[in-house]
């Protein structure tokens, strides 16, 4: 009996998870992001989505500041942390061989380093790629 009950509470957690992906409130996004523990291949194209979200959510946040001001001036940095975090992820299904993951991953907001004979160069600055 205590195995079914830890089942269908297992059940309702990942359900709870997997619709507040799609919350109309990035933080409830966030802490469902975060509430992810073991991605599926299912999680990945749901992370996937979510990045192709927040990259809207980055583009709106420029385009109605005219270039102004930036989501970590909109929305704070702990939104700039979440959406690097997210970013992140996709990058690594990327690099794992998940080609869905490269066009959203392209279209993100993202600080990028230079690799130059090995050595990084960072070089701090936001980059949108169209």
């Amino acid at each position: 009996m205590s195995k079914w009950i830890f089942a269908l509470v297992g059940l309702a957690i990942s359900c709870f998870a997997q619709g507040s992906l799609d919350s109309a409130n990035w933080k409830d996004r966030a802490a469902a992001f975060r509430s992810i523990t073991a991605v599926t291949a299912q999680d990945q194209q749901r992370i996937i989505a979510l990045l192709d979200r927040e990259n809207r959510v980055v583009t709106d946040a420029l385009t109605a500041s005219g270039g102004k001001r930036g989501v970590s001036t909109t929305l704070g940095e702990e939104y700039s942390e979440y959406y690097s975090t997210v970013l992140s992820k996709v990058a690594e299904f990327a690099t794992s061989g998940n080609d869905a993951a490269v066009p959203t991953l392209a279209g993100g907001a993202y600080y990028y380093t230079l690799y130059i004979d090995g050595k990084s160069i960072s070089t701090k600055k936001m980059v949108r790629i169209q």
